[in-house]
């Protein structure tokens, strides 16, 4: 028989079969009271500043530090011990690789102390709220075809987008490099064209399947792209075109 903790009226925590585990609802409702302003601190390398307080953990009722931003956005409703026990009732799957996934895409939206922070909620890319429950995303995870011994990661069609079942699919690690932004030191404006000084000529290459192809070098910028488009036509590889599909070459 399986076993979970049981968070009784005292906040204590006791062993129960899984017939009698509580609810996420029940666990999930209250929040934690603010005990104490700690004030606002330095946090990490870059001078960033955080405020933090004491809080009361409304389950186990232990006193507990942290950001009161997080505990303010509901991101922490709770200490990092019944955190972990809760996750492990409500669904089972706290050390699994999907689970993994679903923290991971979360904090790149949501933890500005997260390095990656800045490319994903800092351009205003959230996780939409359907997502906010892992139940309903390890669903959307497994009916679309994910096994952990895939390779295959969750990826934005539109990388402007925010994380939602419609712009979201699994991918390879060769398409997300694919659907990948300009680099901003790019000083052509298209992707994989760029300036070789030696030559004065614009010089078009492409990468797919881990191999990087040289395509030539070209007098202007539009002239490298354009034989880069022809070159993802003929070979129909999944690469965006640049130019062609602008001036309907192509349709």
């Amino acid at each position: 028989m399986l076993k979970y903790h049981k968070i009784d009226e005292d906040g204590k925590m006791t062993q129960v079969s899984a017939e009698n585990k509580l609810s996420k609802e029940q666990l999930l409702a209250e929040k934690p009271r603010l005990i104490t302003d700690l004030g606002t601190f330095v946090v990490g390398n870059n001078g960033h500043k955080q405020r933090f307080g004491l809080y009361e953990c409304p389950i186990c009722k232990n006193e507990y530090r942290f950001s009161t931003g997080h505990v303010n956005s509901g991101h922490t409703t709770k200490c990092k011990s019944c955190a972990t026990s809760i996750r492990n009732i409500t669904h089972g799957k706290t050390h699994t690789k999907e689970y993994s996934i679903w923290v991971n895409m979360r904090q790149r939206c949501t933890n500005n102390l997260k390095p990656e922070y800045k490319y994903y909620g800092g351009k205003g890319v959230k996780v939409c709220d359907e997502w906010s429950d892992f139940d309903v995303f390890y669903k959307w995870l497994i009916d679309s075809g994910y096994n952990k011994n895939s390779g295959l990661t969750i990826d934005r069609k539109n990388t402007d987008g925010d994380y939602t079942p419609n712009n979201c699919r699994l991918a390879t690690h060769s398409l997300q490099c694919v659907n990948q932004k300009l680099r901003i030191t790019n000083t052509s404006g298209f992707k994989g064209i760029s300036f070789y000084k030696p030559t004065s000529k614009w010089v078009s290459t492409i990468s797919y399947m881990k191999k990087r192809n040289h395509l030539g070098y070209f007098d202007s910028a539009e002239d490298a792209a354009i034989a880069r488009d022809k070159y993802i036509l003929a070979n129909n590889l999944p690469h965006e075109l640049a130019v062609l599909k602008a001036s309907g070459y192509y349709e």
